[in-house]
């Protein structure tokens, strides 16, 4: 069965990146350029991951997480962090998420993990 991902990222360059790997490894794809956005998309469909950026426009991707945490809907949902930013990883709210990359990221390595934790729900 396909898996859907959300991807959470203000990078378009990054985020067109993401998606066409995802898409090529037969993941169903959203995006989202922003946090509210992200929010928005979460509460329309639930997606098997979410691969989210920290530092976003409007909401950031710390703010996502606590709406996340609150909600039981998104218990069963993947959260890996994908940031620049290597200090957000000491935010509590990064303790919700399933896995922290720091950018630059390896796509390869992001799809693997992205696999593995897939796989183990």
């Amino acid at each position: 069965m396909m898996k859907d991902i959300l991807i959470a990222e203000d990078n378009g360059d990054l985020r067109a990146i993401f998606a066409r790997v995802f898409e090529h490894s037969d993941y169903n794809v959203r995006v989202a350029t922003d946090g509210q956005e992200t929010i928005q998309q979460l509460t329309e469909a639930v997606p098997d991951m979410l691969i989210l950026d920290i530092n976003m426009p409007r909401v950031s991707g710390l703010d996502v997480l606590t709406h996340i945490k609150d909600n039981p809907a998104y218990d069963r949902m993947k959260k890996v962090i994908v940031t620049g930013n290597f200090l957000a990883q000491h935010e509590p709210e990064a303790a919700f998420a399933d896995a922290f990359l720091v950018k630059p990221v390896s796509i390869a390595d992001l799809v693997k993990l992205s696999e593995q934790l897939l796989s183990d729900s």
